[in-house]
């Protein structure tokens, strides 16, 4: 299912955001990627789609090795506002670097 956000800009209406149901598989495949790089764009990435599979994905990014692909999990959490994520969110919070805890509390509101 495509969840579909628009804006009204006069007589316009423009789409702003396309927010898919749920991760193709070959986007949760990679956030076990060997490459930081791919692990973070890919967390990034998951911020266009809902679903438990999105969700359970990036909660697992969140305590990845490397503290970019962390921040990026907890910031597509945040955009996702899906209350599943919390708890995860919460023990981030604890993180030693500052963006991670950063994009935690961001993601927290």
């Amino acid at each position: 299912m495509i969840k579909s956000i628009w804006l009204s800009v006069g007589f316009l209406l423009v789409p702003i955001c396309i927010v898919w149901s749920d991760a193709p598989e070959s986007l949760l495949i990679d956030l076990r990627a060997p490459t930081n790089s791919v692990r973070r764009a890919t967390a990034l990435k998951l911020a266009r789609y809902q679903g438990q599979a999105t969700v359970d994905g990036l909660i697992g990014a969140t305590r990845d090795s490397d503290p970019r692909v962390q921040a990026a999990a907890a910031k597509s959490l945040g955009q996702l506002k899906d209350p599943r994520a919390t708890e995860s969110l919460v023990a981030t919070l604890t993180s030693g670097d500052t963006n991670v805890r950063f994009y935690a509390a961001y993601a927290l509101g």
